[in-house]
């Protein structure tokens, strides 16, 4: 009996296939009855959704499928999708600013997370636990391949406070500097 052929190929999962991000293995010529194993690994930020034959039918969601070889010819895609991630933004105090832009998000997603700053303070940074990852009120990255929580930083305003009073007919006492609480 002649070998037959398997051919494996990957593609993003209702994407094109211009934008495979995947590693798939296992192709060639194989006799019939053999053990034929054929392996699909993701790329950072995607999950392996299941091998699909050619006429678009699921065959296995196992990344690493093995099977008995048939008397026929195969041929296999390999689908990825794009894991999704949350994206959490908190203001350390709502009394000192608001934030938005929290989600569920796309690997590598362009993501743009906003602060709104109130009276009396000063926006010291965005932080992902103690990293300042920006100091603008408005920043955009791209998600990355996790789940993450971007805490919005701020700082008092200070305040001069100025008395005059008229020496021979009082004193003044009191702290120099001030913040507001």
């Amino acid at each position: 009996s002649s070998a037959k052929e398997v051919n494996v190929s990957g593609t993003y999962a209702g994407g094109s296939t211009t934008r495979i991000k995947r590693t798939v293995s296992g192709e060639g010529s194989f006799n019939y009855k053999s053990s034929v194993t054929v392996v699909a690994t993701p790329k950072t930020g995607h999950s392996f959704v299941g091998w699909f034959d050619d006429k678009d039918n699921l065959v296995s969601d196992e990344a690493t499928y093995t099977f008995e070889m048939p008397a026929n010819n195969l041929s296999f895609v390999a689908k990825f999708k794009v894991n999704k991630y949350t994206l959490t933004v908190t203001s350390e105090s709502e009394e000192k600013g608001s934030v938005t832009g929290g989600g569920e998000f796309e690997y590598n997603e362009l993501v743009t997370i906003k602060v709104t700053v109130n009276e009396g303070y000063k926006f010291n940074g965005w932080y992902l636990g103690d990293w300042d990852m920006s100091y603008d009120e408005e920043y955009t990255f791209n998600m990355p391949d996790r789940s993450i929580n971007y805490v919005a930083r701020f700082i008092n305003n200070r305040y001069n406070i100025s008395v005059n009073y008229d020496f021979n007919k009082g004193q003044v006492e009191g702290e120099t500097d001030y913040k507001v609480k």
